[in-house]
């Protein structure tokens, strides 16, 4: 027979009221007591407005326990009692919901129930979620693409043109002239552009280069960042494309000058989707190549190509999204692929993590992270933190805009995920300048977000 015990919501309680939601009361008004819970709001700073229920559940290792789960609405409904059995790697976490849509979180530290008469429960912190807020207006094209260069970013725009923005005030010079065609790509210190033979690199000077190896690969050739390469050398890879399904060509700026190398053709060609290069460590990298397209059609098949023999290009049956997924490149030898549209033709509210290794196989970590609370295809995502990502942009299954940005957290297992502040209509590229810190960047507008205590 499993023994089991009762989780005390008053030691629950207590301590969500010692160090939680009570400890973000400034100027507080409106208090709403909730058995022991005293839930107040700040007018300030609300860190749950309209919220209509509080969730506190235990979970075990990270898996959450079904009968662990304790929900009141704060109209003054009571909370169940939830049972827990003995045992260790248990942490609380407490939700404040807006119906079924997250405002605020905490989690406790882990612990033990081994006796029946339990102590003192650990302290939970429980944080309103970050939100943008405008830091300068501007009048500029509309942003596709950002990069991080000293106190500005370097921002590819709609229209072709590229210009330096700075980070706190907006202001804005034009560092290339318009031009229909081009593409970009932000690397770790800058970014690159690319359009037929063309190619720029933009950090705080401009590297530019003419190579027809680059223009063999068209306009509809995948464009790979390296993420994790040598300090100082940034690079990026080109990757397939329907006039030169199997070329590979390495850009890189070496010395302050952009260098174009040409790399032996791949096994296995394509064109579209989108992709990471993960690093392997002494085993070098590979390009994992999500949506690859050819001759017959859309791949839900993860692509595998080492750069340093392009040959050996592998497929892995993992059933991803075949289009509008972001691919971020997380761990060393991990990838997370997030949102996007099946090959059925759902729009997908899933959170891959997928693990390659040097043989050239991957899989799909089990359990999965949380999914996201606002399926989305063609979003994109921006680095917070490692390990923590912001989740921004697309469209849902009607294809209306998915306004609220989520917050996709792996840096434990499985990994979690909480929605957060509405990306400005105008934002349309999120970039991050500082640490936990980030800006959204419109045409009209720039607006800063910082990501709430709950995920430093």
């Amino acid at each position: 027979m499993t023994r089991s015990r009762v989780v005390s919501l008053t030691s629950v309680g207590r301590a969500v009221s010692r160090l939680g939601l009570v400890s973000l009361c400034v100027a507080c008004a409106g208090t709403v007591s909730l058995l022991s819970f005293s839930v107040t709001r700040d007018a300030l700073e609300d860190p749950f407005p309209g919220a209509t229920a509080v969730e506190v559940s235990v979970r075990q290792d990270g898996v959450r326990l079904p009968r662990a789960v304790a929900r009141t609405a704060l109209s003054g409904e009571p909370f169940a009692t939830p049972v827990v059995p003995f045992g260790t790697g248990y942490t609380l976490r407490v939700d404040v919901l807006d119906g079924e849509l997250l405002l605020a979180r905490g989690t406790s530290a882990t612990f033990a129930t081994q006796r029946s008469e339990q102590g003192a429960l650990p302290d939970v912190f429980v944080a309103p979620l970050g939100r943008f807020a405008q830091l300068a207006t501007r009048s500029a094209p509309t942003p596709v693409a950002a990069a991080r260069v000293g106190d500005a970013l370097v921002v590819g725009n709609a229209d072709g043109s590229v210009s330096r923005v700075d980070a706190h005030t907006a202001l804005t010079d034009e560092l290339l002239v318009p031009a229909a065609g081009r593409r970009f790509v932000a690397l770790p210190s800058g970014l690159l552009v690319t359009t037929g033979g063309d190619a720029w690199f933009f950090d705080d000077d401009a590297h530019a280069t003419v190579a027809a190896e680059l223009a063999r690969h068209g306009p509809d050739a995948l464009l790979v960042p390296m993420l994790d390469g040598t300090p100082g050398e940034p690079c990026g890879f080109a990757l397939g494309g329907r006039t030169a399904p199997q070329a590979l060509t390495r850009l890189c700026v070496v010395g302050g000058v952009l260098e174009v190398e040409p790399l032996p053709d791949v096994g296995l060609g394509g064109w579209g989707g989108v992709g990471v290069h993960v690093s392997l460590g002494a085993d070098g990298g590979r390009l994992a190549w999500v949506g690859r397209q050819d001759a017959g059609g859309t791949s839900s098949a993860l692509t595998l190509v080492d750069p340093g023999a392009p040959q050996d290009t592998r497929t892995v049956a993992l059933d991803l999204p075949t289009t509008g997924a972001a691919v971020i490149a997380n761990a060393p030898g991990e990838l997370l692929v997030v949102g996007g549209r099946s090959a059925a033709g759902v729009v997908l509210s899933d959170v891959a993590r997928v693990v390659v290794q040097a043989s050239g196989t991957a899989v799909r970590a089990v359990p999965a992270p949380e999914p996201l609370f606002s399926p989305r295809q063609g979003g994109a995502a921006a680095w917070v933190a490692d390990g923590v990502y912001l989740v921004y942009g697309g469209t849902n299954a009607g294809g209306a805009a998915v306004r609220r940005a989520e917050l996709v957290d792996v840096r434990g297992f499985p990994g979690v995920v909480a929605p957060t502040g509405e990306l400005p209509v105008e934002a349309s590229v999120v970039a991050p300048v500082d640490d936990h810190a980030l800006v959204a960047i419109g045409a009209s507008a720039m607006y800063r977000y910082a990501a709430p205590r709950g995920f430093e």
